[in-house]
């Protein structure tokens, strides 16, 4: 009897473009996109993201997947939606490449071109931010709003579900309106504040809040300020005030280093989202989309309540998947 060789079936490549690539956030979809290719036989998370927050390096990055990689699928946390979608998206439809978005996600015209979203669900990430602002200044007051790239789909929907909470009202507030005496609710008249993603920007708008405005709550709908490397230097003068409640800041994300960072005072909430499962789940979404099997069109990630109260635990099941 001749023994046929064993036939080795080729090996599935996915990959996974973040906005950043050495972000702490995304650094965790890294982590949730290479242990769901290691559940999986024959398959390769290719983790990718540009060197700062930029279309056209997140562009290059996706045409040279396209071109060089043989890549099988992409994940895609979008940073310009009009950007990418002219060009290397495109490229890829045109080239039979599954696209999907985590994280951040395409506007609604550009939607053709991908199959799958995965993250949190970020107009109830806001309306979180807005219900924690609520907690602190239950009879309203003055909010500074930051958020990161203008225009960003995400970010959009986050401030629209801040607003929405804090006016009370049953219809969204128009993004161009801010809200002004809406149940007491005023907005800053120099905000929202655009970071760009930047975190030293995002540092400095923070410290202009609290150093010219006594009685203000500043609301960040992304963690740019705390992924800054000076972040704790810079907060040093306001970390009593935060722990004695005389200011708010209210910020997304709960990474390793932020829940250290509210345990010590440097912030006063926490709404956490879930970059490892985006990362795994978007592993697991391309993997059936090409194997021809049943997947989601949407994923919502679940969103973690970190206080000073409970920073130890509040993120206690997202931790544990990390083992996994």
């Amino acid at each position: 009897m001749i023994l046929l060789p064993f036939l080795h079936a080729k090996e599935l490549k996915f990959a996974l473009v973040s906005k950043e690539y050495n972000s702490p956030f995304f650094l965790l979809s890294k982590a949730g996109c290479e242990n769901a290719a290691a559940s999986l036989d024959g398959v390769k998370c290719l983790y990718k993201g540009g060197s700062e927050v930029n279309p056209r390096l997140q562009n290059e990055i996706i045409e040279e997947l396209i071109e060089n990689e043989e890549v099988d699928g992409i994940a895609v946390a979008v940073i310009n939606s009009d950007f990418i979608s002219k060009r290397s998206l495109s490229l890829a439809k045109e080239a039979g490449i599954p696209i999907i978005t985590y994280d951040s996600d395409l506007k609604l015209k550009d939607k053709n071109l991908r199959l799958a979203y995965i993250g949190s669900d970020n107009f109830e990430l806001g309306v979180a931010l807005g219900n924690e602002l609520k907690a602190i200044r239950p009879n309203g007051g003055l909010v500074c709003i930051q958020s990161g790239v203008k225009g960003a789909i995400n970010l959009n929907l986050r401030m629209q579900g801040i607003r929405y909470t804090l006016s009370g009202e049953n219809k969204v507030i128009s993004l161009q309106n801010a809200l002004e005496n809406n149940n007491g609710w005023t907005e800053y008249e120099r905000c929202p504040f655009y970071s760009w993603e930047n975190k030293k920007r995002a540092v400095d708008q923070l410290k202009n809040i609290l150093d010219n405005e006594e009685d203000i709550l500043f609301v960040s709908v992304g963690g740019w300020a705390q992924y800054y490397e000076h972040y704790v230097e810079e907060m040093q003068p306001y970390r009593v005030k935060i722990q004695n409640k005389e200011l708010a800041f209210v910020i997304a994300d709960a990474t390793k280093s932020q829940l250290e960072f509210l345990k010590k005072g440097y912030s006063s909430i926490n709404i956490g989202q879930n970059p490892y499962e985006m990362g795994k789940q978007a592993i697991h979404t391309l993997f059936n989309i090409v194997k021809g099997k049943k997947y989601n069109k949407v994923i919502h990630t679940p969103l973690t309540y970190c206080s000073q109260d409970n920073y130890d635990v509040c993120t206690k099941p997202t931790d544990a998947s990390l083992t996994k």
